[in-house]
C-alpha cells in the first residue's frame, strides 16, 4: 500500500522530494524495491530501461548497514 501511494505521488509530482524512514534498513530496502517496480523503474530481472529519468535514491547506513542488492542500483556512494 505504501509504495503504491509513493509511486502515485512521483507520477503526479516526479520532481518532489520524499521522506522515507522505517525502524529497519530490511523494510526501507523491501519499500524501495517495491516502489522502484511499480513506478516501472526496475522488475524481477533488476533495473529496466523503461524510464531513464528515475532520479537517484540516497539511503543513509551506518558503517555495519548494508544496502540490499535490489536497490543498490539506484543509490550513490
Amino acid at each position: 500500500m505504501t509504495s503504491r501511494a509513493i509511486a502515485a505521488y512521483l507520477e503526479e509530482w516526479p520532481t518532489h522530494r520524499i521522506l522515507v524512514s522505517a525502524q529497519s534498513n530490511f523494510t526501507l530496502d523491501n519499500l524501495a524495491a517495491r516502489i522502484l517496480k511499480d513506478i516501472g523503474a526496475r522488475d524481477d530481472d533488476g533495473p529496466t530501461d523503461r524510464r531513464a529519468d528515475v532520479p537517484i535514491a540516497l539511503r543513509i547506513v551506518s558503517q555495519r548497514g548494508n544496502p540490499d542488492e535490489t536497490v543498490k542500483p539506484w543509490l550513490r556512494d
